[in-house]
């Protein structure tokens, strides 16, 4: 059976619900948990051993465990259900039906349809998606790389800004939202309407393969499995760069292939062919190495690099990690 190991925060008994334990340092197996469906602060999706659904963390009967996607990072406000609409915590449908939507800290979304090429729309509150409100009208975001048969293959959000990754010809990076740590991958000083979206030409050529994002940073692995990173670096999250362009990372002798890359608020956590790395932000354990000191670099855990096999992926909310074997 698969299973899953987690730390850091839990506050809400969204990791272990039946310990009284706020912050997790170390390491610990959840019992009868195979993967990670889904976490955001206070709450946590398991999939149990029997592949059922399970909410961990704050209460809430109205979430559909079946969903495609939720949405929320603090708490789950939304989800993307099976038919491609997204249905609110009230009980409110869209009317626009979407293959991808992600929702930032502040409560921006972005979405992609289903058609093709794929058309990508800037809503800046759950309410501008499910009412379609003159007052506060959809952006229809633009960029000359959308063209069949190119489509996206992932999109991810930060606090304030959102991360495209674009099928193949292209594997081109978009980004849209605020920068001012330069977390789009282009230098913060650089204007555009608001309906453009930023091309990271930076990648060109790398055919990049997986994204995710932190609060404030970014991260993105090329084709080779080599780690980038830019945005904000002031807590560790970025290894010791950040601002400006990105920055390639080498990992123990520069020839680990990075295979899962997860970022929470000021932490980022890398598995790679050999092991686990992690830096950053450490009040809540979230770096799982039994202290809440920060890393300024990364550094390796060595309990958890112990565990890793072929099929290992992380999870991070803000100030957790979830580690799935």
């Amino acid at each position: 059976m698969a299973r899953v190991f987690a730390c850091g925060d839990n506050s809400f008994g969204n990791v272990l619900p039946n310990k009284s334990d706020l912050h997790l340092f170390k390491p610990v197996e959840l019992p009868d948990v195979s993967s990670i469906a889904a976490a955001s602060w206070s709450q946590t999706i398991v999939r149990k051993s029997e592949s059922s659904l399970k909410l961990q963390g704050l209460a809430d009967s109205s979430l559909d465990l079946s969903a495609a996607r939720w949405l929320g990072q603090n708490s789950f406000v939304a989800w993307l259900r099976s038919d491609g609409r997204v249905e609110s915590v009230e009980g409110t449908l869209s009317d626009s039906t979407f293959s991808h939507i992600a929702m930032n800290g502040r409560g921006e979304l972005l979405g992609v349809s289903a058609a093709s090429p794929p058309t990508i729309t800037f809503y800046s509150s759950m309410k501008s998606l499910l009412t379609r409100s003159p007052e506060i009208p959809p952006i229809a975001l633009k960029s000359p790389l959308l063209t069949p048969p190119t489509s996206v293959d992932s999109l991810i959000a930060g606090a304030s800004h959102f991360l495209l990754l674009l099928s193949a010809p292209s594997h081109a990076i978009l980004s849209y939202g605020d920068n001012r740590f330069s977390q789009l991958g282009v230098p913060s000083s650089t204007s555009s309407p608001p309906s453009k979206l930023h091309h990271v030409d930076f990648f060109e050529g790398l055919a990049p393969k997986r994204i995710a994002a932190g609060a404030f940073h970014s991260t993105v692995v090329g084709g080779d499995g080599a780690l980038y990173v830019f945005g904000k670096g002031s807590e560790g999250q970025c290894g010791g760069e950040g601002g400006g362009e990105p920055a390639l990372i080498e990992l123990g002798d520069g020839e680990e292939e990075v295979v899962s890359v997860g970022c929470g608020s000021g932490h980022t956590v890398v598995v790679t062919d050999r092991g686990v790395w992690v830096t950053g932000a450490n009040d809540a354990g979230q770096l799982g190495l039994g202290d809440k000191a920060p890393r300024p670099s990364f550094t390796r855990n060595e309990a958890l690099s112990s565990l890793i096999g072929s099929t290992s992926t992380v999870t991070c909310t803000p100030w957790n990690t979830f580690l799935n074997l």
